[in-house]
This record gives C-alpha cells, structure tokens and sequence, in this order.
C-alpha cells in the first residue's frame, strides 16, 4: 500500500481519538503540514500510511509498533498509559464511516428500490 495523496499529490492522512476501553472517534482529516507538524512533534506515531491515533486520556498521539506477522498485524500504543489500539481498527473505522456515507447518500445501490430493475 501506498501513502495516500490527493488530486494535486500531496500526503494526507487520517487520525482518530482514543479513550480507554472505548472505540475510536470518527476520522479527521490530516493534511500535508498537520503531517509534518506529527512527524516533528511525535516521530513515532504514524504507520506508513498516514493512520494516527491519538489517547484523548493523556492528550498524546500513540506510537506506532510495527507488526512482525506481516499486513496489519502492528498496534499503537500510548507511551504515558500504555493504551492499544490494533493497527487493523482505524482501517475499520474508515470502513464504517465509507459505508454509512454510501448509505446515506443512497450511492453504490443503497436505497434504490429498482435497483434490480436496471442490472
């Protein structure tokens, strides 16, 4: 996988809140100088494709580990609580918020009652 990118190319990313024991918050944008500004304030925290996730406990953005069994098999960590969250969940998160979107914007066959009329 790559870095995502937008239209002009330039990274982006997505990072998420976290408090213990509960999901994380909705995604929120990261554009290219809240990207530099993480990687100079917390070097660690961000895996390979722009994902942060921040402990809105201890006010700090976890670190990232990186998995040993291959894709998705890391986890974040906070360095102050020791709060994990699995490297796998922000990319569930965006699922969720895809689908719901589709959803409720009836695009992709959602709410199309004659949808089987048409293929």
């Amino acid at each position: 996988m790559s870095k995502k990118k937008d239209d002009n190319g330039l990274d982006y990313g997505f990072g998420f809140g976290h408090k213990k024991n509960r999901r994380l918050s909705k995604s929120f944008d990261l554009d290219i100088l809240d990207l530099v500004q993480l990687a100079a304030a917390y070097p660690d925290s961000g895996n390979d494709q722009n994902l942060f996730v921040h402990c809105d406990d201890c006010n700090t953005y976890m670190n990232y580990i990186e998995g040993t069994r291959g894709d998705l098999s890391g986890y974040y960590e906070c360095p102050i609580c020791g709060s994990r969250v699995r490297e796998s969940t922000p990319y569930h998160q965006l699922e969720r918020e895809n689908e719901n979107y589709l959803k409720d914007n009836e695009l992709d066959g959602y709410g199309d009652e004659d949808y089987d009329e048409y293929y």
